[in-house]
This record gives C-alpha cells, sequence and structure tokens, in this order.
C-alpha cells in the first residue's frame, strides 16, 4: 500500500476539496500511480481537524461549500474574494457539516469511474480503436476484396514470368488498353500494384522523367498517376496468390460495409474495467455485367 500525506491550513472540505491545491496534486499522482503500477491499489484520504474537536466522523463528500469572486483592481488584474455558500443540513455523514460542527472528518478520495474524463482506458480507447483498425480491420477487408477482384474479375492476363524493369511498364498500359477496347470509360481507373514491383514500375524508362505528381492534389495513398491511372501500392501479403497487380475501375464492384460498430463495456462479468467491442459486418460483388472493368495480372510460374 503506498501513503500519500499533505498538510495544509484551512479546512478543505466538499466539492471544493479537488480543487485544493495540494488534494488536486495528489489526485493527479494517484492517477499517475495507478499507470506505472498496474493500477495498484493506492488509498487517499482527505482529513480536517477543527479547533478543539468534539468527536471523530468518517464521511463522504458533501457539496460546495465556497465560491470565488473575482473583482478587478486595475491593469488587467483581479483579486479573488470568495465567500461561504455552505448551508447545515445536519448531517453528519458530509464531511462539510461534519467539519463545520465541529468533528475530525477522514473522507475518502477515489476517482469516480463513472467519469470517462478520469479513466485511462477510456481515453485510450480511440488510440486502440483505430490501431486495431490500422492492423487488423483494414488488411483483413482488403485481402477479402481483393481475392473476390481476382476471382471475378471480366479480365485475367496469364504471365509465365514475372515482371521486370524492361517489361512491367509496357504491360501495364497495354493491358490497360485492352480494358478501354473492351469498352470501360478511362476515368476513375486505379492501379493497384504488388509493392515488390513497385521499384521496377519507378525505374521503368516509362515511368521515368514523367512529372505525376505536378500540381495534383492526389488521395490517400494514392502515389501518382501512369497511364492515366492513379497509382497505389499494396502490401505482397494482401494479393492473392501469384497476382502481380490490378486495374480496377471504380463501378465494377460494390463493396458495401453493412454494419459497423464499436461498443465499450464497463465491468463486464469476469472482467474489472472496460471491455472493448467491435463488430465489422462486409462484403464485396463483383457486377457481372461491368466485370471487364477489373484486370488481373498473374504469373503462373
Amino acid at each position: 500500500m503506498q501513503k500519500l500525506f499533505s498538510v495544509s491550513c484551512g479546512s478543505s472540505v466538499g466539492y471544493n476539496s479537488l480543487f485544493f491545491y495540494k488534494i488536486h496534486c495528489l489526485l493527479n499522482l494517484h492517477i499517475c500511480c495507478n499507470c506505472i503500477l498496474s493500477y495498484a491499489s493506492l488509498n487517499l484520504f482527505n482529513i480536517n481537524i477543527p479547533e478543539n474537536p468534539k468527536g471523530f466522523r468518517i464521511t463522504r463528500q458533501g457539496g460546495p461549500y465556497y465560491s470565488d469572486d473575482f473583482f478587478p483592481i486595475g491593469d488587467d488584474l483581479y483579486r479573488p474574494r470568495g465567500k461561504s455558500v455552505w448551508v447545515d443540513s445536519h448531517d453528519d455523514t458530509l464531511d462539510t457539516d461534519a467539519t463545520f460542527r465541529g468533528y475530525i472528518t477522514v473522507t475518502p478520495l477515489t476517482i469516480d469511474k463513472t467519469n470517462n474524463v478520469d479513466q485511462f482506458n477510456m481515453k485510450k480507447a480511440g488510440a486502440i480503436m483505430r490501431a486495431q483498425r490500422d492492423e487488423k480491420i483494414v488488411p483483413e477487408i482488403d485481402t477479402y476484396r481483393l481475392q473476390k477482384w481476382s476471382e471475378n474479375g471480366g479480365i485475367h492476363k496469364e504471365l509465365d514470368a514475372e515482371p521486370t524493369k524492361k517489361t512491367i511498364a509496357s504491360q501495364i498500359i497495354s493491358l490497360h488498353n485492352d480494358m478501354l477496347d473492351a469498352g470501360v470509360p478511362d476515368s476513375g481507373v486505379t492501379l493497384l500494384i504488388r509493392r515488390k514491383y513497385l521499384p521496377d514500375l519507378k525505374l521503368a524508362e516509362e515511368w521515368v522523367g514523367l512529372d505525376s505528381l505536378g500540381g495534383k492534389t492526389l488521395p490517400k495513398g494514392c502515389l501518382g498517376e501512369f497511364d492515366g491511372m492513379e497509382v497505389v501500392k499494396v502490401p505482397s501479403s494482401r494479393f492473392p496468390t501469384g497476382v502481380n497487380f490490378m486495374i480496377v475501375h471504380r463501378r465494377a464492384a460494390c463493396m458495401p460495409m453493412k454494419i459497423k460498430k464499436t461498443k465499450i463495456h464497463q465491468d463486464p462479468p469476469g472482467i474489472n474495467g472496460n471491455l472493448m467491442e467491435g463488430r465489422q459486418y462486409y462484403d464485396c460483388f463483383v457486377f457481372d455485367k461491368l466485370k471487364h472493368g477489373i484486370y488481373v495480372d498473374k504469373t503462373t510460374a
């Protein structure tokens, strides 16, 4: 058990004790220690000892007893002149009443678990959810969609060898032209390329010298344009086996997110704290009449 002590003159009771300087510092230390010591037990008590005490009481926090008023004194300066707003309710279980009625009061102080502002894990919930989204949800959904596109795309090109710096650019241009010849619009097309082949494309003669970024505001994740297509790199682990790159028109498939919900449970059975639960219900459909808007380049060897 950790022990903290702070002794000062003057009363510190009711809600105002939380704004009392030394209590405020101790509460901040309480929160810090919880984090460092893995929420180890740390007890904090607010004790008031009046003159000539007539007894001892274990109390809870009462209401406010002091109100601050500020009066200007010139030069943009103000002087506090508070006043007592305490009303005796004759309840000796409150530290305000018991202290002013002459009793020594001992009031345990703790963080209100219903106050999410004071909860360390609640503050971190957003960061945890973002990490879960970036590390688990997005890769899983991307992998699923790429697999569906690969299986149901209307144009497949199978090669005996992997693309190289000398062949990849001309290969992409040729197959993009096949899509256009099939009636696919030339706008709204994205080139999704396996990350391992991106250096080959960048070093290709057809790419070198192009000012693909000049004066353009590109979507997040887009590296530039090649042959009129936005270029997006994709981690190799998300691509289906053997697929080198895909050319996808935005209208060729539907990718609904049917349910996207996150909920935080406070003190569920078996857990002392908060449990964050999320559900993502998604799917991907390739339209049969528009399937030629998806081109898949694969290596069979």
